[in-house]
């Protein structure tokens, strides 16, 4: 099953958030997480898509809560200096 998981820095005003929509015959996920301590409008986004499969379209659906249980372990670990 293909899929693709992207992860970037936005310059726009976040808050802690996440959406989930379809796009034509596939399934896409956004994270928004606000970077801790930056300058106010930085964000992390964090993006998944896969595609839908006429024959099983439960498995996108499988492929959405792994990426849910990536995103849960989600930690910001600070280092000194």
């Amino acid at each position: 099953m293909p899929a693709s998981f992207i992860v970037s820095e936005l310059a726009v005003p976040g808050r802690k958030e996440r959406r989930e929509y379809v796009v034509g015959e596939a399934r896409r996920v956004d994270y928004v997480l606000p970077l801790p301590d930056a300058v106010p409008g930085r964000c992390l986004a964090a993006a998944f898509s896969t595609p839908i499969a006429a024959d099983e379209p439960r498995l996108a659906e499988l492929m959405v809560e792994l990426f849910d249980a990536v995103m849960g372990t989600f930690r910001w670990d600070m280092i000194p200096g």
